[in-house]
């Protein structure tokens, strides 16, 4: 890779995931209904998104689950199986009678969030545990102000592009009634039960706007309109925050690669490989040095004898690699194989063409022993066709001295 391409390297050889706002997300993901009873009464939220017309709508309870079949088949299978995760913890929701499910998720995004400033342990109590552990979930409001205090931690620590979408998402939280500020506290005397009861039924309204830019101007218009309940939304909410902090995981792995292992690849990669091939095969250096001094006469030749035999003992195959490249060279390219062994600039090209490529690469049959037994088998096949050949001359000689 050329050094001015090593901060477009990733970790996964995928290009970064595009700018993802909230309602794209929820859309994508299936928590969405397109809105049909325009006089329902519920919220209204805006989100900007871009392409929604291109992601389904789907109810996560619903049975009929499509995917856009111009995915490929791993996001396929991964969206399946997020929708799946996705109906599981609403119906535990709804067995559990509170928005318990969701804590889970909560204390992984804590984590996640931490292990990205591993070396700020100052900052690692910001995000309490303690408070997700002991909090019933019991209320919509509740629930959503330990989410949105996660949403904030995350905005903190995203880059300032990235980070555009989750203040989306967390402004748009205030146009939610009664805020975040409180926990219901008009239903103090009602049970956790008949509370739930009550909010998995109510439902907020999202604005899908898509942007347009045009000439560097943002046209944002509106789409589309869907409906979501109290408990879709929540689970949707910490889906998106978990999705982002993986986003903020890669680019922080990516980042790394490009501008850290990389450059020390390049620079180290090739000592290093040779320092460890040294280490299990023994000091090449050594073995050339000894060879130089024995053409040299400053060396008995039997200590040349002895070092060829080690390093052909311990590299076997890389002696029968240079014997077949050699022996092909002879038969079909002797300029290519005087080359090979007398000028040194041109040795590393030919051993990279002829030796990797044409002897490893695309070796047919792919075995050494392979190709010595296909040998003896096409000798074999030689020496019958030759004899055939023989005994139809010898009766074609006879038919025609009996014609005669």
């Amino acid at each position: 890779t050329d050094p001015l391409d090593f901060p477009k390297l990733t970790m996964n050889g995928l290009p970064l995931p595009p700018q993802i706002y909230f309602s794209a997300f929820a859309k994508q993901s299936g928590f969405l209904t397109k809105l049909s009873n325009t006089g329902t009464t519920s919220s209204s939220l805006s989100s900007p998104s871009p392409s929604l017309s291109q992601s389904p709508s789907i109810e996560p309870n619903a049975s009929n689950v499509s995917i856009n079949s111009s995915t490929s088949i791993e996001h396929q299978i991964s969206q399946t199986m997020h929708r799946a995760y996705h109906n599981m913890l609403l119906q535990k929701m709804q067995s559990q009678k509170s928005y318990k499910a969701i804590a889970s998720i909560i204390l992984e995004i804590h984590a996640m969030l931490r292990s990205l400033i591993p070396n700020r342990a100052d900052l690692h109590n910001v995000l309490d545990d303690e408070k997700i552990v002991q909090c019933s979930f019991s209320t919509f409001h509740e629930s959503l102000k330990h989410v949105q205090a996660t949403g904030e931690a995350l905005s903190m620590l995203e880059s300032e592009y990235r980070s555009i979408t989750t203040k989306q998402w967390l402004n748009s939280l205030m146009d939610i009634p009664n805020g975040t500020s409180s926990v219901s506290g008009e239903n103090e005397n009602v049970g956790q039960e008949n509370i739930f009861q009550t909010e998995q039924y109510e439902t907020i309204t999202l604005s899908s706007l898509e942007n347009e830019e045009e000439e560097g101007i943002n046209n944002v218009h509106e789409v589309e309109q869907y409906k979501i309940t109290y408990p879709s939304f929540l689970l949707a909410s910490v889906a998106y925050l978990h999705n982002k902090v993986e986003v903020c995981q890669t680019e922080i792995g990516n980042f790394k690669l490009g501008h850290i292992i990389a450059p020390k690849v390049q620079s180290l990669g090739k000592e290093f490989l040779l320092l460890k091939f040294q280490e299990q095969f023994g000091n090449l250096q050594i073995l050339n040095q000894n060879h130089h001094e024995c053409n040299s006469n400053d060396v008995d030749e039997g200590d040349e004898n002895s070092n060829l035999q080690h390093l052909k003992s311990i590299l076997p195959n890389t002696q029968t690699w240079i014997e077949e490249m050699i022996q092909e060279l002879a038969d079909d390219d002797y300029d290519t194989l005087h080359q090979l062994l007398s000028i040194e600039e041109k040795r590393g090209e030919i051993l990279l063409q002829n030796g990797w490529i044409d002897n490893i690469l695309f070796r047919s049959p792919r075995s050494i022993n392979d190709a010595e037994h296909r040998r003896q088998e096409l000798g074999t096949a030689t020496a019958t066709v030759t004899d055939e050949n023989d005994d139809s001359v010898a009766d074609n000689n006879d038919a025609d001295v009996d014609v005669d």
